[in-house]
Parts: structure tokens; sequence; C-alpha cells
């Protein structure tokens, strides 16, 4: 049997092609499945003023959406990489003052859900709920209207495209509710989610997300 050592020397002189998950380019070694460069350029939440949505208890995010995770996000809402969510739900950290009852994604309707073949969001709360052993309900928080892209319109413009756009199909009186989406850009699509669950009774809401456009 090959000894550790010699594995090492094997591994050095004859390195494994690796895949940094985030630029999906090949890298040597890379620790969380991130290459140095990656690393290196990620924009995290830390030393950005913290964001208020309305209607949500608390927000947070990882990391910025920009050049370094556009590509990234954009494999796993279009390009069917699904292994893609549990790699970002890795580096979402929750407050420990947050005590939730159930992790809730943000839901597609049913014909996008059909056509894309699954919800990134719920991908990204899945493996979030494992690792945090709190229970993810992909079934309370329907999305009852398909909105078009919500890309160019500004934050007014999105809250009105979204009213009545979501609904609540399960008890949730008293929970305390932790919404997972892919990325946050004006926080309406969160807000319409909340105001729907706050109509259901739920005592709190957080939300979690793994990249925030900043405010050009």
């Amino acid at each position: 049997m090959m000894n550790a050592a010699f594995q090492r020397i094997l591994d050095l002189l004859f390195p494994k092609n690796y895949v940094c998950l985030m630029c999906n380019r090949e890298a040597y070694a890379p620790s969380n499945q991130l290459c140095d460069i990656c690393r290196s350029r990620l924009h995290g939440s830390s030393g950005y003023n913290s964001i208020e949505i309305p209607q949500i208890d608390g927000f947070k995010w990882t990391f910025l959406f920009d050049s370094t995770t556009q590509g990234c996000i954009h494999r796993l809402k279009y390009g069917n990489c699904k292994y893609l969510g549990e790699f970002l739900a890795q580096f979402i950290e929750i407050p420990e003052d947050w005590q939730i009852d159930y992790i809730i994604p943000v839901p597609l309707h049913k014909k996008r859900l059909k056509k894309r073949g699954y919800n990134q969001a719920e991908l990204i709360a899945n493996a979030l709920g494992k690792r945090l052993n709190i229970e993810v309900r992909a079934d309370i928080l329907l999305r009852v209207i398909d909105t078009k892209t919500q890309t160019s319109r500004t934050r007014t413009e999105r809250s009105q495209a979204l009213k009545g756009a979501f609904n609540v199909a399960g008890s949730i009186e008293g929970k305390h509710i932790l919404l997972i989406d892919d990325v946050c850009t004006t926080g309406a699509t969160l807000t319409a989610c909340a105001q729907e669950l706050i109509k259901a009774k739920a005592a709190r809401i957080y939300a979690a997300t793994v990249c925030y456009t900043p405010k050009q």
C-alpha cells in the first residue's frame, strides 16, 4: 500500500486536474473548491453597510454580485449545474441569534419551474438546511403569478409587478422563517414574499442570499 508521504510527492509531481467551481477553470487543489484568484477577488459582506429590506427582520448576504460571481450564478440558474447549489450554500453564514423554524426558498412559478427543471433557490436552501439541521419547506410559499424578468426594472417597478405574485399554502403561525434566494438586487422579491408570510402570522422573517447587487 502506498504511504501518505509518497502519495504527496506524486501529487506534487503529477497534480490532479481540479476545477474552481466559481470560475469553472482548472486549478490546483483549490480550497473549498475555490481557486486562489477567485478567493482574492471575492467581495464579502464585511466592510459594507448593513442592508435593510422592508418587512424583513434581518438580512444576510455573502458575496457581491459582480464579474467574479456572475458566471457561477448564471451556470446554476440556466446551465443545469445543480451541484453549484451546495457549493454556494457552504459560504452562507447565519447569525447565531436567528432562531429559525423553517427555511423557505423563494419559489419559481410552475411554468418557469417546468421549463428549468429545478429551482436554484431550493437547491441552496436544501444544502443549507442539511448543514444547519433545519427543516426546508418548499411547499409553503407559492408563486402564483409568472412575472416577467425583473433585471432592468427599478425597485418601484418590481414592487408593482410582484403584487399578488406569492401565496402561502401552509400553516406558519408563530414560526421563525428564513427566506433563501440566490441574488438580491433591490429586495422587492424578498419584501413581497415576507408580506404574505406576515399575513399568515409568521413570528419573524429573516432572509439570506448568496449575492447582493450593489446600487449603482
